[in-house]
C-alpha cells in the first residue's frame, strides 16, 4: 500500500511533468494563437474597408469560427495547466481523435497529410480527454 509520502511524490512529479510540457508546448501554444488571430484581422480590416466585392458574411464566419477555435484551446490549456487529477472517465479513441486530429490540422502546415485509421472494436479506455489530447 503506497504512504503518504509516496502520494506526495507521485503528484509533484506529475505536476512537475505538466509543467515541464507546458514549457515544450509554449512556442506551439503561440503558434496556434497567431495562426487564429491572423484570419480575425485580416476579415476585421477587410470589413473595416468596404467594398462592393466584400462577402461580409463569410468574413464574419471566418472570424466567429478563429475566436471560437482560440477559445477553445485556451479553455484546454487552462485545464491543462491548473494540475490535479481531472476527471477520468470512459473514453473511446475513435470519439478523441477527431478533436486531436482538428487541433494538428490548425497546427501543422497544410503540406502535411493526416490520415487515421482506428480499428472500430477497441476497447474504451479511462482518462481524462483533455490530458490526452
Amino acid at each position: 500500500m503506497p504512504t503518504k509520502d509516496t502520494n506526495d511524490q507521485h503528484l509533484v512529479e506529475r505536476r512537475r511533468q505538466r509543467l515541464e510540457s507546458l514549457g515544450t508546448l509554449a512556442s506551439g501554444i503561440v503558434h496556434d494563437l497567431n495562426n487564429l488571430l491572423t484570419p480575425i484581422l485580416m476579415s476585421s480590416r477587410m470589413l473595416q474597408r468596404g467594398g462592393e466585392n466584400i462577402d461580409r458574411e463569410a468574413l464574419l464566419g471566418v472570424i466567429s469560427s478563429s475566436a471560437s477555435r482560440g477559445a477553445d484551446l485556451i479553455a484546454q490549456l487552462l485545464t491543462f495547466a491548473r494540475g490535479g487529477e481531472g476527471q477520468h472517465v470512459r473514453l473511446h479513441v475513435d470519439q478523441v481523435i477527431p478533436d486531436v486530429i482538428a487541433i494538428l490540422r490548425h497546427t501543422l502546415p497544410a503540406l502535411i497529410e493526416l490520415k487515421t485509421e482506428v480499428q472500430p472494436d477497441l476497447p474504451p479506455m479511462m482518462g481524462d480527454e483533455t490530458e490526452i489530447s
